[in-house]
């Protein structure tokens, strides 16, 4: 063996713990087998333009919906960035009670602040201005909370989680190939 060379078994180590840091090819992406035609669900291709619909026809590489103007709009799954599957109705009375709390009070306060006299606190005014908007937002905000329900939805499409973690593949001339995968759904929105 030549002075400064490394042996070829080193080589031969170096090269496949390479090999194992570069991505793997992506597996064909599928849809979920338990999505059923007349279920309701919300897809946002990557071109944008989220649809929301009844799902006319579904195969585990293509997906057609139907709007609620009745326009049938199809697609690849490859050409979907998500579909969500709607889950029901929630109300939201804390969180639309918090909005309006907060809106209501610092509109009345900035409002009676400038209707407050000139030699009067302006603070003070504020306060008491935001003191009654917070009272009237919260009661309106739970009512609003209460009787407008929100729609819900769970993503199907792609699966939170699905395909990472380490993976192991038979390579050649008796080797083993190791890669990491780690989906990638977009930015978030």
């Amino acid at each position: 063996m030549a002075a400064g060379r490394p042996p070829v078994r080193t080589l031969a180590v170096l090269v496949a713990v390479l090999a194992g840091l570069l991505p793997a090819p992506p597996a064909a992406a599928q849809l979920p087998p338990d999505l059923l035609s007349g279920q309701r669900v919300r897809v946002t291709p990557w071109e944008g333009g989220r649809q929301e619909g009844r799902i006319a026809f579904i195969s585990p590489i293509r997906l057609s919906v139907r709007t609620p103007l009745g326009d049938e709009v199809e697609w690849e799954v490859s050409e979907l960035e998500r579909v969500e599957l709607h889950a029901g109705l929630e109300r939201r009375m804390v969180r639309t009670m918090l909005i309006s709390t907060l809106a209501g009070g610092a509109a009345a306060g900035v409002t009676i602040t400038f209707l407050a006299d000139a030699d009067g606190s302006r603070s003070e005014a504020f306060l008491q201005g935001f003191g009654v908007g917070s009272a009237v937002g919260a009661a309106f905000g739970a009512f609003i909370g209460l009787v407008l329900p929100h729609d819900r939805w769970e993503r199907v499409y792609p699966m939170v989680g699905a395909g990472t973690g380490p993976a192991g593949a038979p390579g050649g001339a008796g080797g083993m190939g190791v890669g990491f995968s780690v989906p990638w759904t977009g930015p978030v929105r």
